[in-house]
């Protein structure tokens, strides 16, 4: 709940910058602070599911800071905090958790670089970003006192690959859309039954001047 009234606050703020600017669609950035970008998305978690366990599809938020060298560099460099939830079904005890249902937190700390090819008001972009991948989950315990439920994490090396679609209203401000893929590279814990995930989100983005 924390994370989503946090992605609006950044949405909301990302709206006030566009409201106030005043440049047109193909300004060039003037200040160090023009080439900073902060994309915030909000979208659907599908993840790949096995024969052990059964996920459901969930809630995908994602924000970033993004590098644009300038307007016509097509590379750029970005540092992404992803967070996919989804709730499970587990149909065996060899999961890192003995809790049958409960829900999985995928949170991601990804930095790489992308390209973007722009057509007029129109964007589209390559991104690649390895980096820190967390599952979260529930874990039982039972003591003499009854049954305890804690939260438990495993870490791995993790990474994304995304293609987005964008639209400008502004030369500073844009709407976009960006199907996303990401993998854990593990074999131990949750990352060994679901180290796969598709995102699809929805969202702005806006320079900082």
């Amino acid at each position: 709940m924390k994370k989503t009234i946090l992605f609006f606050i950044c949405f909301a703020a990302a709206l006030s910058v566009y409201a106030a600017g005043d440049t047109t669609a193909h300004a060039t950035p003037a200040t160090l602070g023009s080439k900073f970008f902060f994309p915030n998305s909000i979208g659907l978690s599908v993840p790949f599911n096995n024969v052990h366990t059964q996920l459901r599809c969930g809630l995908s938020l994602n924000t970033a800071v993004e590098y644009r060298i300038n307007n016509t560099n097509p590379f750029y460099f970005r540092i992404d905090y992803n967070v996919l939830n989804n709730n499970y079904t587990s149909f065996v005890r060899t999961l890192p958790t003995d809790v049958i249902q409960g829900k999985l937190s995928s949170n991601f700390i990804l930095a790489g670089a992308g390209y973007r090819k722009k057509i007029d008001r129109w964007a589209i972009y390559l991104a690649l970003q390895p980096g820190l991948g967390m599952h979260s989950f529930d874990r039982a315990a039972v003591s003499t006192d009854g049954i305890i439920i804690s939260r438990a994490t495993n870490d791995s090396f993790a990474a994304k690959s995304a293609l987005g679609f964008e639209y400008y209203i502004k030369s500073h401000f844009d709407v976009f859309f960006e199907p996303s893929y990401y993998k854990f590279f593990s074999h131990q814990g949750f990352s060994a039954s679901h180290s796969q995930f598709m995102a699809f989100n929805i969202g702005i983005s806006t320079a900082r001047f």
